[in-house]
Formats: C-alpha cells, sequence, structure tokens
C-alpha cells in the first residue's frame, strides 16, 4: 500500500505541482571523526524533538516534497529517526537515510528502517582500501562493517548505496572505488563533489580538511571516469544523473556556460537540526524557519558552487519533471520486486 501511495504522488507532484527534494538533518551528534566533515567537532550537541520533526514533516508534505533524506550529523543517534521515516512514508514521500557511522547499523536498527518503510539506506564510504578508509572516516574495521550491513540488507526491500566524497585522497581512484563497492555487493553508488561549506552548521570542510579543496582539473577527472563507467553500462549503478555530471564539468571549466543553474532554495533544499532552512549545506543564508507558520519557500536560482546532492536534483528539474521519476524508477524497482519476492 505505501508504495502504491508513493507512485501515486510522486506522479500527482511531478505533472501536476512543482516537485520538490529536501534533506533534513537530524542531530548534530555524530561518532565518527570523518576528516571531511567538521559537524562532529561542534561542542553544543542538538536533536531534533519529535514534536518539532513531525511538524516539519508535515509541512514538507504540503510543500510537494517527494523524496527526503535524513542526515546529520548522524541521524541514527537521533532517538525518534524511525518515528520520522514512517511519517513520510505515510505523506507518499520516498525516504532515505545517510548514515555515516556504519557500527550502527545492525540487525535491530534495520528491522526498525524496513518496519518505518525506508526505501534508500546510504552509507558513507571514502576510498577501495580499509585502512585508508578507516583513517579517513576515524572508524576501525569499516570495511568488515559494510560487508556486514550488506549481507543485512540483501534480503531486503531497501536500496543500499555506497556514498564516497572526491578528495586529494580519492580523485584519481574512482575506478578503484566503483570496484571495491561492487565487490562489497552494494547496490548503487553516489559521488559527492568536493566543496568547502560556508555554513555555520552544515560544516563540511574547515579546519585541517584542505584534502577537499582540489583543482578543478583533478576534479574534472574524476567527472571523467564516472562519465565513462556510466556510458559503458556498468555495475554498480551510479545514482549521479549524467545529465548533472555534465553539467558539473562544464561548472569547472567556465561557470557561465552551465546548461542548468542550481534550484536551491526552490525545488531542492535543506533543513538543519535547528529547524532551519537554507538552500544548500554550503550556504550561510538562513531562509526561515520550518516551525514558522508564515514561512514560504520563493523561488530562486544560484550559480555559486557544485555542492553534489542539491545540483543534482537541480539538473533534473530543469530538464524534465519526468526526470526525476525516471531517476528514482531503479529504486522503485528493487522495492517493488523484493515486495513481489516476500
Amino acid at each position: 500500500m505505501l508504495l502504491v501511495k508513493l507512485l501515486l504522488k510522486s506522479l500527482w507532484t511531478v505533472f501536476i505541482k512543482t516537485p520538490r527534494v529536501a534533506q533534513f538533518a537530524l542531530t548534530n551528534r555524530c561518532n565518527g571523526r570523518c576528516k571531511v566533515c567538521s559537524i562532529w567537532k561542534q561542542k553544543t550537541k542538538v536533536t531534533v524533538s519529535l514534536k518539532d520533526g513531525l511538524h516539519v514533516i508535515d509541512r514538507l508534505a504540503k510543500m510537494g516534497i517527494l523524496q527526503l533524506t535524513f542526515t546529520g550529523g548522524e541521524p541514527l543517534m537521533n532517538p525518534h529517526v524511525y518515528s520520522f521515516i514512517r511519517r513520510a512514508r505515510n505523506h507518499g514521500m520516498m525516504t532515505s537515510v545517510c548514515v555515516g557511522d556504519p557500527r550502527l547499523v545492525n540487525q535491530t536498527s534495520l528491522n526498525k528502517m524496513k518496519k518505518s518503510g525506508l526505501n534508500i539506506l546510504s552509507i558513507s564510504m571514502d576510498t577501495d582500501t580499509s585502512e585508508l578508509n578507516d583513517e579517513l572516516r576515524g572508524i576501525k574495521n569499516s570495511f568488515q562493517h559494510y560487508k556486514r550491513i550488506v549481507s543485512l540488507v540483501k534480503n531486503s526491500y531497501i536500496a543500499l548505496i555506497a556514498a564516497p566524497t572526491i578528495t586529494e585522497y580519492t580523485w584519481d581512484r574512482i575506478p578503484q572505488i566503483l570496484a571495491a563497492a561492487r565487490n562489497l555487493g552494494f547496490h548503487f553508488i553516489n559521488i559527492s563533489y568536493p566543496t568547502q561549506s560556508l555554513s555555520e552548521t552544515f560544516q563540511i570542510g574547515g579546519e585541517g580538511t584542505s584534502h577537499i579543496s582540489l583543482s578543478n582539473e583533478k576534479i574534472i577527472q574524476s567527472i571523467d571516469f564516472l562519465l565513462a563507467h556510466i556510458n559503458n553500462g556498468n555495475f554498480p549503478y551510479i545514482s549521479n544523473p549524467k545529465i548533472s555530471l555534465e553539467n558539473i564539468r562544464k561548472y569547472l571549466v567556465d561557470p557561465k556556460s552551465v546548461d542548468h543553474q542550481c534550484l536551491g532554495g526552490w525545488q531542492v533544499f535543506s533543513i538543519d537540526w535547528f529547524c532551519n532552512v537554507y538552500s544548500c549545506w554550503r550556504s550561510s543564508t538562513n531562509l526561515g524557519s520550518m516551525l514558522d507558520p508564515d514561512f514560504t519557500l520563493k523561488k530562486r536560482t544560484h550559480n555559486a558552487c557544485i555542492m553534489s546532492w542539491f545540483r543534482d536534483f537541480s539538473s533534473l528539474f530543469h530538464v524534465d519533471r519526468k526526470a526525476f521519476f525516471l531517476h528514482m524508477a531503479p529504486y522503485l524497482y528493487r522495492h517493488f520486486m523484493a515486495k513481489m519476492k516476500a
């Protein structure tokens, strides 16, 4: 029934309303020590309450949100995350959770994800070797945890994504990282483009993270690897849209040459653990609070950076409203087939 509701909502929103997607950061708590991120260094810890979280999700449903991604910090450190997933699914949204610490995914937490109706589980994975990955993430035996998670998720309808970031350590190892994700058993892979955040809450980058300040030439080479992988039809499936990768490549050559500007703050946006709205993780401009009954989104476009998730979905919405539905088709297909086998 939830799958039918999701399909009907997607079709209605895509063809009738303004389709939107959002990220909701549920807490700045995190027990990982990732070198690409400084959120875990924040001294004052904040977690979205059950009341506020459910209120935000109800408002997002009225805004036409098709997909809601729960992130953090570490979203699994918010005790209400499963209630939030269920609420979003009851509204017909596709849901995903971005996990930084694979140690938190076990049979108990996975059962709660399944019961809540989670569609996509994204696991941060930085590189193709266990030793370096442990160093970059500050978590020991990370690859063993990935293998355990793959085994747990194997017979479920949840789509499993490996989520590396292009860094100074990985820009020339994209083929090896794709092979490692395939060998570990991930269904999909989503690459984050390196971007230093200007935000005081979403602190991606910061002190000690110079390895994400890459030259454009290095990032372009990484993107060329990804495009070649897509053109050859190789596995795992890269969930970054080809049209967005091509658009990002143009931006890196000449920002004025892009085909699609970012729709951050309009059709794609982020919400922090204070329930404040931002165009994306990079932006330092607070657009307003989801707890303010008078808050509304205003149409806007940007072309200031290559912040991954936000540029990817912006390109989809620019090209064709149906593009979003087609982009999500592999996840929906896996969900449907697993349900049929159950």
